[in-house]
């Protein structure tokens, strides 16, 4: 009996210590200003809040609560199959985040008066993870975190309404096949909160104590995650690409392309000083983007169980309101997909600098059946670049550009000489660089320390032909540059607009469509087909959807291990077991983050 008393009090006496002096993450004041405000939401899509027990706003709050834990968390498994209740999910979020900012309202205001305690740091830890996850969900349908909350549930709701309508169609999988792709998730979702807990560091938001420990502890479980993903054996079978049925890849390959990602991790999770050093936190950071890029691409190939067929939706059910949101839905997509890719050729950019060889990495995945589309030059080092002729840039352009360009009835307007050819790529291969200046501040920073003046090596070069991404847009309907088209619009609409207005007219945001389909040709190149450009069809609202739920589920299991280490918890799973020692209940990890409705 003595024991039993010694051990309940060791264990009261740990977790009050661990609450009491666990160090938290910093908050800046700066950070409050992307909370937002609590303000009461009027009008709620139809369906969405019903019963007597949701009449007031707080009651509202609380179910939206217990919605966002049944179908991210309880439910986390089963949004493949319904991505509808992933999208709902995400509308009750809103509600549920401006509830937590109500609730967290006096901590706000003891932080801003500079006079908080432990317990106002914890609150506010908690608004910022969950502010994290608001903005990932809010990107995925083209609002930004500025877009009321109604706007957002609008679309959340729609998108809701329109997946539901899809026919699911259940395939079988082999079963070593399901644990294999489930093991490369949390693999993935490892690695993205071990770059989470970096970009803390960066930010100078984690004490080094709790940074070690929590490092060490993602590196395990990342070695430990490559280690079982190896150990699982597939049948001699092959992996399709869903996206794009035509790349396939064996078995065999799958496997090698799970080593060359580990080529990166392990120089992470095996080298404990180089993980531990402040100094290379910046080259660990985008090692870790490039692993999440490679990932991404793997999992494209493990078959999905359920399908959802929106073929046979008509949209005609749709008034012309909602028409123009999903429209809108769709372009958004176009856009996050362009962002995403210039994160990506950044990050290959800001390696290439600290020695890595991103051609050689990139060119095995290639080997190994992956293609990376997303890739539209071979940047190297500045060191490199700085000694380049335009025949180097040319080279370094590795997208096909066709000697046809034709109109949007498939007639050949021109064919380009093998010297334009050269040139264009050189100017295309310039002017992604001079995006990535524009869009990044550490390229930015890191040309302007250079002798790499872009603008002068264009202005220098002699060109065959000279374009920037207006000529070639409009070479693609037919022009031969975008002044003729200027010259014909004039007479056209009658006015004499110059090519800088009529430039601004086309940037304005009733022209969006037509904007976002100029800067697509301008990142991928002349092949495309002008009339599917001009009339801006997006990517499946279905792809939106899945992109969406693989990205927003690991992101909240993420945020809810950071919230628990709020509370003075190193994870969810020991904030559980510590209530389970203190109230003799048993929940298991699932059960309480239902039970918690997080």
């Amino acid at each position: 009996m003595k024991i039993i008393t010694i051990i309940i009090i060791s264990i009261y006496i740990f977790l009050f210590s661990n609450f009491a002096y666990a160090k938290k993450d910093k908050i800046f004041l700066s950070d409050l200003d992307s909370f937002g405000e609590y303000y009461e939401i009027q009008e709620f899509p139809e369906g969405m809040f019903e019963g007597d027990n949701n009449i007031t706003l707080q009651q509202k709050g609380i179910t939206a609560g217990k919605k966002v834990g049944y179908y991210f968390i309880t439910k986390k498994n089963t949004l493949e199959k319904y991505p509808q209740n992933m999208m709902k999910a995400m509308a009750y979020f809103e509600v549920y985040y401006l509830q937590t900012l109500k609730d967290k309202e006096i901590s706000i205001t003891r932080f801003k008066d500079q006079n908080y305690n432990s317990n106002d740091l914890s609150s506010l830890n908690t608004i910022l993870s969950l502010n994290k996850a608001r903005k990932s969900m809010r990107d995925a349908v083209g609002l930004s975190l500025e877009d009321s909350p109604e706007e957002a549930i609008k679309r959340f709701w729609l998108m809701n309404d329109y997946l539901s309508k899809g026919k699911i169609k259940t395939l079988t999988i082999e079963t070593n096949v399901k644990k294999k792709k489930k093991k490369t998730n949390d693999l993935k979702t490892n690695v993205k909160g071990l770059n989470n807990l970096v970009q803390k560091r960066i930010e100078k938001r984690i004490d080094t104590t709790e940074y070690k420990k929590q490092i060490k502890n993602y590196a395990r479980k990342i070695k430990e995650d490559v280690k079982r993903i190896q150990k699982i054996k597939t049948n001699e079978i092959d992996f399709t690409n869903y996206t794009d049925e035509s790349n396939i890849i064996s078995n065999a390959q799958l496997s090698e392309n799970i080593r060359h990602i580990d080529s990166i991790l392990n120089k992470l999770y095996n080298n404990k000083e180089f993980l531990l050093d402040d100094d290379k936190l910046d080259e660990i950071n985008n090692l870790l983007n490039l692993a999440d890029y490679s990932l991404s691409k793997v999992l494209l190939y493990f078959p999905k169980r359920y399908i959802n067929d929106l073929s046979e939706v008509e949209l005609s059910i749709f008034d012309k309101e909602n028409l123009k949101i999903i429209h809108n839905i769709s372009q958004s997509s176009k856009i996050n997909k362009k962002t995403k890719n210039q994160e990506l050729q950044n990050t290959l950019f800001n390696l290439e600098n600290y020695n890595f060889d991103t051609k050689d990495y990139i060119n095995k995945l290639n080997i190994g059946g992956i293609k990376t589309k997303e890739i539209s030059v071979n940047l190297k080092s500045i060191a490199d670049m700085e000694k380049w002729s335009k025949e180097k840039w040319a080279s370094s352009y590795i997208r096909e550009i066709p000697k046809e360009i034709m109109d949007g009835e498939g007639n050949i307007i021109e064919t380009l000489s093998e010297e334009n050819i050269q040139d264009i790529k050189a100017q295309l291969a310039l002017n992604e660089l001079q995006n990535l200046v524009n869009e990044f501040e550490d390229t930015s920073n890191t040309i302007n320390n250079s002798r790499l003046d872009i603008a002068k090596i264009i202005q220098n070069s002699n060109y065959s032909i000279n374009l920037d991404k207006y000529d070639k847009f409009y070479m693609t309907l037919g022009w031969n540059n975008f002044d003729e088209y200027v010259g014909a619009w004039n007479v056209g609409w009658e006015e004499n607009y110059s090519r800088d207005e009529l430039i601004g007219l086309i940037n304005e945001p009733q022209n969006l469509a037509l904007a976002t389909s100029i800067d697509i040709v301008d990142s991928e190149g002349l092949g495309f087909d002008a009339g599917a450009l001009a009339s801006s069809v997006g990517m499946e609202l279905a792809e939106v959807a899945t992109t969406v739920a693989n990205a927003v589920a690991a992101e909240v299991s993420v945020d809810l291990e950071a919230v628990s280490q709020g509370l003075g918890y190193s994870s969810f799973s020991d904030a559980v077991a510590a209530y389970n020692a203190q109230y003799g209940t048993n929940y298991t990890d699932a059960e309480a983050k239902e039970a918690l409705g997080l």
